[in-house]
């Protein structure tokens, strides 16, 4: 027996380990060692074979043996293989170095026996196949034992929580009479392999015919840095399979537990599983279009599993790792440094993913480390895949109070944390709680810092259970649940809701993919450095694609796509807040832009700046000349000198010169501008303003021009010429020289008056030309030849003979046959010297061609000193500088005076608008006023309570007999200045005036609760009293008397009319005020019903007598009332100012007294 079980364990080890894999033929092979006197099967054995229903073979010795005989295609579907192998058991232990070639072959279970058993022991050997059944039946019930591997120490009170689940399986009526689980739980997770000799235990011993764990799942290394066996879940799960028994793996995270050619028969409901989260990181990859990404990791068996198998995923889906970097395996943010490895990142990727041993710790210091390079967040992303092992870490800025460790966060800003959609919240604590208090446990009985792996635990019961019974009830065979293969077949694909309590699902909607995994629900969270709590930006959910369309089995994928939608847009911290590209758009070494042309453009801000652009390809260093040229050329001040204002260097990858902004253009464009009128007071003055600008910069520190052509010579407001781009001729050229920036003229059109032209060879010496040319060939290690002070000032007479020339005759000094372009390339290479001349000596004095000659010298001492060319100047071109100087002042005068017309214009105009907008808005509502200032329509509306009166003045027809119309008009506007005066103390609105008749309301256009009627009212009896004191102004003997008639109620208003619009009132409310007015009597206020009711509601104080029925048009016989006065003391009478009894003249005066 001892040899018998040592066999059975080491075959047991060596199938498990997976040596070889495949599928029998026959349930039993029966092999016969030659030499060991061994026994055919009897008679009575090959019947009981065949009445089971047993296929078998025999075999007489190990050498007739071979895998063509055993073992059929992988796609076959047979039945599991049984080795009965007859050991002769006085030599079982020298046998046992012998049956290595043999092992190679075994399929699945190996049995030992005696070399001459007895039928009771053959019958023990093959029983199994009939008494399965009998493992998982108890008075008629399927019981089926689950075993669970834990860990010591791991999973407080696992076994009462699997209980927990069993309970709810009941609830929910997926366990019951017919099916039950009985649950064994035992620990393993040592370094041993505690939890593969549990299992060993379980399956033979126990009869476990499932398993759920081990809890343990990390990998070790063999010298080789090969991976060679994980501890604990590879060995079960591969003897699972092997036993063709349901393994659920709650903590299984190692990416090579999906290949389902191995691990036939594991699902895993994980979470957290390494090739999810790859597959979920990828997703996020390709939906930003960060195909190009660096992977940073570490030395050691999980950083290699965890980089493997991103590494797989990013191959097959099409990200490609340009760079992979791997630190120590305990490396520090100062090591990571000293490396060098982040310098090699940094220039080869912008997209950056952290596949680390230890995500929390590591992370952050890899951080500390790129911070410390300069790997702003604003250029590069950082990609955090929160993977871990075990227990549920807390954010690397939370410490171990609890408290925000502010100064970690912010080396995390910016990154983005990719991590299942319950990683930064605790919304998966309180169902979980509050579903394990229901079965008497608290929250000291379990830690909820490993909440995941009870959650992970309690569902994969579920998974178990959901899957054994969907295969009974399709089957209605209990012998189908003992297929573990049928069983894990049934998890594929399948959908339910994980831990339940009342607040909620705490594992959320569980879906299962084509491998019977767990389908990853991943988010990316983006860490602000403005915010305490991570934000969610990207959402990945999981796809299933149809089944007829992909078999995870065959494809080894899951079969699913991750989509992913944005939460958050345009939060990202760079200037236009867009993501980063995964490289920048110029390459990394700026290979992919051209710099090979010059850009010189004219820039402003506030037209007084002129930039002048170089593209600059490195960092510029400055030496000792350098900054003294700079300083000097910073102080040099002068009539004809254009201030220097500064430049701008090593930003943006440009170089900028800064020079005071000349309005006018440069002297090129008055030049070549045909519309532009030059006569010989234009040319001296133009020539003179150069003299006057050389003579002070070869006087000055500066010393020289050296860049003179015409457009270098700026023409300010004034008319006045201005040098500039003086001092830098020698820094450009050596800058060039030393590839620091970039200086190519631009090509110019074969047209020699194109004012465009930049073609400054022309304008060098030739002695300036050679020696550049000459420093342009040197070598980097040779030093740079510079020209004399006295030389480049030579070189300046040579520059101006060609402006001069230029402004007399308006072209460049050459033949008109001669190619511009062919002209610029030979003074350029030297090939041939084809000197300037004058091509028309009628059109300048003899003396100043001679000059002008002279200038152009070939030998630079020949040349004119600036003296002699000023007195040339003064004498020949009669420059006196009166006449320009006076046209300038004449049109500065009429720019002036120009604006200061614009600005009294302008003025008038503002005054005529508000004059308008205030008559506009008495006539008018404000808001309507404006709604039609703004063309937009007026929809009516309506007013729930409002007070209108009517006035008319009694006898008015007797009064236009006596009077003259110009006397009428003018009594009316005093007595509606006057009422006008009372609605502007009140707070109501004039509606209209018509002949003698008076409309006003109080309550539109807004409205005021009941205050209109006190308004009205108080108006009412101001009328009366101001008519009472008042005499028309062309008699005074004529009084004026009014009827008033009031009534409250709800109207609408409305603008009527496109031309000439008017604010009008309707409604019933308005007709009967109007009726009041008509139906009253002289110098009194007749009021209706629903005003005196609302009175003496809201306003007891206001005196009102009852006149009795009136019969008014369209109501009939109507009760109304008198309004004879107030109790009140504030609604006392109140004279109108004296301005409104004058009539006529306010009503000028409103219209600005003239008018428009």
């Amino acid at each position: 027996m001892r040899i018998t079980l040592l066999v059975f364990l080491f075959l047991s080890a060596a199938a498990a380990m997976n040596i070889y894999s495949g599928t029998c033929r026959y349930d039993w092979a029966f092999v016969y060692e030659t030499g060991y006197a061994p026994r055919p099967l009897t008679a009575n054995e090959k019947s009981l074979l065949i009445n089971y229903g047993i296929q078998y073979a025999e075999y007489v010795s190990q050498a007739h043996i071979s895998r063509s005989q055993l073992l059929t295609s992988p796609a076959n579907d047979a039945s599991s293989c049984h080795l009965l192998f007859f050991i002769p058991l006085n030599i079982g232990g020298e046998m046992l170095p012998c049956l290595g070639p043999l092992f190679l072959l075994l399929p699945t279970t190996v049995f030992a026996l005696s070399t001459t058993p007895t039928q009771d022991h053959f019958l023990q050997s093959v029983a199994p196949t009939k008494t399965l059944l009998d493992d998982i039946t108890q008075n008629g019930k399927i019981v089926i034992k689950v075993g669970h591997i834990g860990a010591v120490n791991a999973l407080r009170n696992d076994a009462l929580l699997l209980e927990i689940s069993r309970k709810s399986l009941h609830k929910e009526g997926i366990l019951g009479d017919d099916l039950d689980i009985e649950l064994v739980s035992q620990n393993g997770c040592g370094d041993s392999y505690e939890g593969v000799a549990v299992a060993a235990d379980m399956y033979h011993l126990q009869k476990v015919k499932a398993f759920i764990g081990p809890y343990c799942n990390s990998r070790r290394l063999s010298c080789n840095s090969t991976i060679v066996f994980h501890t604990e879940i590879d060995a079960v799960a591969r003897m699972a399979a092997f036993w063709n028994l349901p393994i659920i793996g709650y903590m299984a995270a190692s990416s090579a537990l999906a290949d389902k050619r191995a691990y036939k028969t594991l699902a895993r409901i994980s979470t957290r599983s390494t090739n999810s989260i790859a597959e979920a990181t990828c997703a996020l990859l390709k939906h930003y279009r960060w195909n190009k990404i660096a992977i940073v990791t570490n030395v050691g068996a999980v950083a290699w599993d965890r980089t493997t198998a991103f590494e797989e995923v990013f191959h097959t889906r099409g990200v490609q790792v340009v760079k992979k970097v791997m630190f120590d395996e305990y490396a520090d943010g100062a090591a990571m440094r000293a490396s060098g490895l982040i310098q090699e990142v940094r220039n080869t990727a912008r997209v950056i993913v952290f596949l680390f041993s230890n995500t929390r710790e590591q992370s952050k210091e890899f951080m500390i480390a790129a911070q410390g390079e300069g790997m702003l967040a604003s250029e590069y992303v950082f990609i955090l895949p929160w993977l871990q092992d075990g227990a549920k870490e807390a954010s690397p800025w939370i410490g171990a109070d609890g408290s925000m460790l502010q100064n970690v966060k912010d080396q995390y800003a910016n990154a983005i944390i990719i991590d299942d959609v319950n990683g930064f919240d605790n919304s998966i604590v309180a169902p979980f709680l509050e579903r394990v208090k229901e079965e008497g446990l608290t929250e000291a009985d379990v830690d909820i810092a490993n909440i995941y792996a009870y959650i992970y635990l309690f569902d994969a019961l579920k998974l178990y259970a959901m899957g054994a019974r969907k295969v009974l009830n399709e089957t209605n065979n209990p012998a189908a649940v003992l297929d573990g293969l049928r069983v894990w077949n049934s998890m594929r694909r399948m959908v339910f809701p994980g831990i339940v309590g009342a607040s909620g699902v705490a594992s959320g909607i569980i879906t299962m993919d084509d491998r019977a995994e767990r389908a990853p629900l991943y988010r990316g969270f983006f860490i602000s450095p403005h915010q305490d709590q991570v934000m969610a930006m990207a959402h990945m959910e999981p796809t299933m694609i149809d089944p007829s369309r992909c078999d995870g089995t065959v494809n080894r994928s899951g079969c699913y796509d991750i989509v992913v939608t944005d939460m958050m847009t345009n939060f990202w911290p760079s200037f236009d807040n867009r993501m980063p590209l995964d490289e920048p758009l110029c390459g990394f070494r700026n290979e992919r832009c051209d710099y090979t042309s010059i850009i010189i453009g004219s820039g402003r801000s506030t037209r007084e700046d002129l930039l002048e652009k170089y593209i600059q390809r490195r960092p510029i260093i400055f030496n000792r000349a350098d900054k003294t040229m700079f300083q000097q050329m910073k102080a040099a001040v002068h009539d004809n000198i254009n201030p220097f204002l500064g430049i701008s260097f090593n930003e943006k990858e440009e170089m900028l010169l800064v020079w005071k902004f000349c309005n006018r253009g440069t002297l090129q464009d008055i030049i070549y501008n045909d519309q532009i009128d030059m006569d010989n007071k234009f040319h001296g003055a133009f020539i003179r303003d150069i003299v006057g600008g050389l003579e002070y910069l070869h006087a000055s520190p500066v010393g020289y021009h050296g860049s003179l052509t015409p457009w270098s010579c700026l023409i300010d407001r004034n008319w006045m010429v201005k040098l500039t781009d003086y001092g830098v001729a020698e820094p450009i050229e050596r800058w060039e020289k030393n590839q620091w920036i970039t200086v190519d003229e631009l090509k110019s059109d074969d047209d020699k008056s194109n004012a465009k032209q930049k073609t400054s060879a022309l304008y060098d010496a030739p002695e300036m030309l050679k020696m550049r040319e000459n420093n342009k060939v040197r070598r980097m290690d040779q030093d740079w030849q510079r020209q004399s002070s006295n030389r480049r000032q030579l070189g300046d007479v040579y520059a101006f003979g060609m402006i001069m020339y230029e402004i007399i005759f308006r072209a460049l000094p050459f033949p008109d046959t001669q190619d511009v372009t062919e002209l610029i390339d030979a003074v350029k290479d030297g090939s041939r010297v084809i000197k300037p001349s004058i091509q028309d000596h009628k059109l300048i004095h003899m003396d100043l061609a001679a000059l002008v000659q002279d200038c152009w010298n070939t030998t630079p001492e020949m040349r004119p000193s600036l003296r002699r060319i000023k007195l040339n100047v003064e004498t020949y071109l009669k420059v006196k500088g009166s006449l320009v100087d006076q046209m300038m002042r004449m049109m500065e005068q009429y720019a002036n005076n120009l604006e200061k017309l614009v600005k009294e214009r302008t003025g008038m105009l503002e005054e005529a608008n508000i004059r308008a907008d205030k008559l506009l808005s008495q006539l008018l509502p404000a808001y309507v006023a404006r709604e039609l200032k703004e063309g937009k329509p007026v929809p009516p509306k309506t007013f729930t309570s409002a007070t209108v009166m009517f006035s008319d003045i009694v006898g008015f027809g007797d009064m236009c007999r006596d009077a003259t119309a110009a006397e009428i008009v003018n009594l009316l506007n005093s007595v509606f200045n006057g009422f006008d005066e009372f609605i502007a103390r009140r707070e109501a609105y004039k509606v209209e005036t018509i002949g003698d008749a008076y409309m006003f309301v109080s309550g539109v256009p807004e409205e005021n609760g009941f205050r209109h009627l006190d308004s009205i009212c108080s108006i009412a009896m101001d009328i009366h009293s101001f008519l009472h004191e008042f005499r028309a102004p062309h008699s005074s003997t004529l009084r004026v008397r009014c009827r008033l008639g009031v009534c409250s109620g709800p109207v609408a208003a409305a603008v009527v009319g496109l031309n000439a619009p008017r604010y009008c009132l309707f409604g019933d409310t308005v007709n009967m005020a109007s009726r009041m007015e008509s139906t009253g009597e002289a110098e009194k206020t007749q009021i209706a019903e629903s005003t005196k009711l609302m009175l003496d509601k809201h306003y007891p104080d206001f005196i009102t007598k009852e006149r009795g029925q009136v019969q008014v048009k369209g109501k009939g016989l109507c009760t109304t009332y008198w309004l004879e006065g107030s109790r009140d003391a504030s609604t006392a009478y109140t004279a109108p100012t004296r301005e409104l009894s004058r009539g006529h003249q306010n009503f000028s005066s409103l219209l600005g007294g003239g008018g428009f």
